[in-house]
């Protein structure tokens, strides 16, 4: 079997990645309890655009440009950093996928379950930062939107402590 046919016979797992301890959490979750061999993983960044979208309402072409920029860095940076992660991970060859999306509403959960739909994944994985349920009421909840919404069995990484 090729390399590219043990890809396609494997599972399509999409980890929701924003630099946090909590995404890290996560992947490491992933590669430690239930990595094979033949998985995709698929790491999401989803951007925040209230920032640029506000530079372009007040006419600031270089700060837009100077956020924007900022924003593809950290993006890069964080690629970097995880897909290194995975690829030395037990000296496991699981294939992986850097994406980077947003969405209109400037949230990361309705991002990440369109990620999941387009991507036609099998599992998505979340760190969790364990908010209280009056804060989570207050701030929403990436995890919630995510196991409310998704069409596909979601895995909530909890913080060490819980």
């Amino acid at each position: 079997m090729t390399e590219s046919s043990n890809i396609r016979s494997g599972r399509k797992v999409l980890i929701g990645v924003d630099g946090s301890d909590h995404s890290r959490r996560a992947v490491l979750f992933y590669l430690d309890k239930i990595a094979r061999q033949a998985d995709l993983v698929i790491l999401h960044h989803v951007t925040d655009r209230s920032q640029l979208n506000h530079y372009l309402l007040v006419h600031d072409a270089d700060k837009f440009q100077q956020a924007a920029l900022h924003a593809s860095n950290k993006a890069a940076e964080l690629r970097d950093e995880l897909t290194k992660l995975i690829s030395e991970h037990k000296k496991q060859s699981i294939a992986c996928e850097f994406v980077t999306s947003s969405h209109n509403s400037g949230l990361a959960g309705p991002a990440i379950v369109e990620m999941s739909v387009t991507k036609q994944v099998d599992l998505v994985i979340v760190g969790c930062r364990g908010l209280g349920q009056f804060r989570r009421t207050i701030l929403g909840s990436t995890s919630d939107c995510i196991i409310h919404h998704s069409r596909v069995p979601v895995i909530v990484v909890p913080p060490p402590d819980q």
